[in-house]
C-alpha cells in the first residue's frame, strides 16, 4: 500500500466501483453549472461537469444512497496481507452485505473465524453461529464510533467545532445519512460524471470529520466538494489512471475561497480536507494544485491532505502524521492501552517512531448503502486520518480562533503520549513468538492538546 493512496487494502474493490477513470479538459473556472437530462456519458472531454449553488449555500443535487447486496465474500482470505500485533497469522475478510449464515459453507466458515479480529463487515452482515466465542460484532462496531483518546469528552465540555467550517473535497457524498445530513451545510459537484453515484469514500471522511456519533468535530459545519478524483476516463487499452489534481482538486480549493467570503465570521471555513496525496512534485496538475493550496494557506485556511508536509516548511517527512491500529477492537478507544501502530505501517515502524500518529484502524463510519446503517473497517489508511485531523483543528480554531496551523502542530506534538507496543517486523507473523518492542514519541492526545491551547491564551 503507497502511504499517498489513503486506500484501503480491504476495500479496493470499492474504491474501483465509485471511482470511474473519465477525460478532462485543462483546468479553467469556466465551469457549466447545469446538465441537460439527456447529457450522454461519453469518454470525451465533456464527460465531467459541476453544479454549484448561486447562494454558496445547500445542497445542489441530492445524491441517493447505492444499493449492494451479495451472496458471497467481498474477500476472504486465510492469511492477512497486513502486519499485525497478534503473534500468530490471521486471514483478512470482508464480508458487508452478507448473510454469511445462509451463504458460506462450512468451510468458509472456518476461514472467517480464523480471520478474527480482522474483518470488515456493515449492518447488514450476519455473522455465522461459529464465530468464536468473546466476537462480539455489535461491541466492536460501536466501539468504532468513538473518535478515541478523550475526544468525547472534550464534546462534553461544550468543544465540538461550533463556529467551524470544515471543508472537504472528495468523491461525491450520499447526502441523506443522519450521521452528517444535520451538519452539511453546503454541498457542491466539480469535476464529476453527470449524476455521478455516491461514495463509501465520502460517507467515510464526513462521518470522521463532523458525524454526531461518529466525528471529532460534530458541532462544525460541513462544506464538501465532490470531486471524480480520476482526470480521464478509464480505458482498457491505457494505463493512464492520472489524478485530477487541476482539473478537479485545484479548482475546489478556489471555489471554497470564493465561498468562504460570503460566510460570516463566525462560521468560516478554517481547515480544507483532501484524502489524497501525490509524489511528484513536477507533475503539471500538482503544480496547479500547490498554487492553489498556496492561495488557501494565504487566506488562513490550513489544507490537510496524505501529503501535507510537501506544502508547508515546518513539516518534514520525519515529523509528519501516521496511522494508529488497535490491539483490542472492541476495547475502551479512550485508553492508550487500546493502540498500536497502523496494521499496514508496521513492516516500516522505524519511520513512523517520531511521526505524529492518529487514531486511523478499526474505525465505524456511516455507510454509503443504506438509509442509517454503519460500517466497520478493520483497516485504515491515511485517507482516515486526514478528516480526523481537520476535525481537532476545528476544535482548536473554536477555543482559540486566532490558532494557526503551525501552533496547532507544534502544541500537538509537545502534549503528545508516548507509547510503547510490541509489533512484527517480518511476514509471515505466524510462528513469532515475540514482537520486537517500540517507543513512539507522539500519539496525539486532543485533551491536553485542547487544555493547552485554552491556555495559552
Amino acid at each position: 500500500m503507497k502511504v499517498n493512496s489513503g486506500c484501503f487494502k480491504t476495500i479496493v474493490i470499492f474504491i474501483c466501483i465509485t471511482i470511474l477513470f473519465t477525460a478532462c479538459s485543462s483546468p479553467s473556472k469556466n465551469i457549466s453549472t447545469t446538465v441537460a437530462e439527456d447529457t450522454p456519458i461519453v469518454k470525451t472531454s465533456d464527460a465531467f461537469v459541476a453544479k454549484l449553488n448561486e447562494t454558496g449555500l445547500g445542497i445542489v443535487r441530492e445524491v441517493p444512497a447505492q444499493v449492494f447486496a451479495t451472496d458471497k465474500p467481498i474477500a476472504l482470505s486465510e492469511t492477512s496481507d497486513f502486519m499485525r500485533w497478534i503473534n500468530t497469522g490471521t486471514g483478512a475478510a470482508d464480508v458487508r452485505w452478507l448473510d454469511c449464515e445462509k451463504n458460506l459453507t462450512t468451510e468458509q466458515k472456518n476461514i472467517l473465524s480464523g480471520c478474527v479480529p480482522n474483518i470488515t463487515f456493515n449492518s447488514d452482515t450476519v455473522f455465522p453461529n461459529t464465530m468464536p466465542k468473546g466476537y462480539d460484532p455489535d461491541a466492536i462496531l460501536e466501539a468504532g464510533k468513538n473518535p478515541g483518546l478523550g475526544v468525547r469528552s472534550l464534546h462534553e465540555r461544550g468543544i465540538t467545532g461550533s463556529g467551524v467550517g470544515i471543508a472537504i473535497i472528495d468523491q461525491p457524498l450520499y447526502t441523506g445519512h443522519p450521521e452528517y445530513s444535520g451538519q452539511l451545510a453546503l454541498y457542491e459537484e466539480i469535476h464529476v460524471i453527470p449524476d455521478e453515484d455516491s461514495s463509501m469514500h465520502g460517507s467515510a471522511v464526513s462521518s470522521i470529520a463532523v458525524g454526531k456519533s461518529c466525528g471529532v468535530a460534530p458541532g462544525a459545519k460541513l462544506y464538501y466538494w465532490a470531486v471524480n478524483f480520476s482526470k480521464k476516463i478509464y480505458n482498457m487499452d491505457s494505463e493512464d489512471a492520472s489524478i485530477a489534481f487541476a482539473d478537479g482538486l485545484a479548482v475546489a480549493i478556489d471555489r471554497v475561497l470564493e465561498v468562504n467570503k460570503s460566510l460570516p465570521q463566525n462560521e468560516k471555513i478554517r481547515v480544507i480536507s483532501i484524502s489524497r496525496g501525490f509524489d511528484n512534485l513536477e507533475d503539471e496538475g500538482v503544480t496547479a494544485f500547490l498554487t492553489a493550496v498556496e492561495r488557501a494557506k494565504n487566506s488562513g485556511i490550513f489544507v490537510v491532505t496524505t501529503s501535507t508536509s510537501k506544502y508547508y516548511d515546518w513539516l518534514s517527512e520525519e515529523n509528519d502524521f501516521a496511522g494508529l491500529g488497535k490491539e483490542n477492537y472492541a476495547g475502551n478507544p479512550d485508553n492508550l492501552s487500546t493502540y498500536t501502530l497502523g496494521t499496514w505501517e508496521q513492516s516500516n515502524a522505524d519511520k513512523c517512531i517520531s511521526k505524529l500518529l492518529v487514531p486511523m484502524d478499526a474505525r465505524t463510519v456511516a455507510d454509503f448503502t443504506q438509509g442509517d446503517g454503519y460500517v466497520f473497517y478493520s483497516d485504515g489508511g491515511f485517507s482516515w486520518v486526514a478528516p480526523y485531523l481537520a476535525g481537532l483543528y476545528a476544535l482548536a480554531c473554536q477555543v482559540k480562533p486566532d490558532v494557526t496551523p503551525e501552533e496547532f502542530w507544534n502544541t500537538a506534538f509537545d502534549t503528545a503520549d508516548a507509547l510503547t507496543v510490541k509489533i512484527q517486523t517480518g511476514k509471515p507473523t505466524s510462528g513469532r513468538e515475540e514482537g520486537i518492542p517500540y517507543t513512539f514519541q507522539h500519539v496525539i492526545n486532543p485533551v491536553r492538546l485542547i487544555e493547552s491551547l485554552v491556555n495559552d491564551q
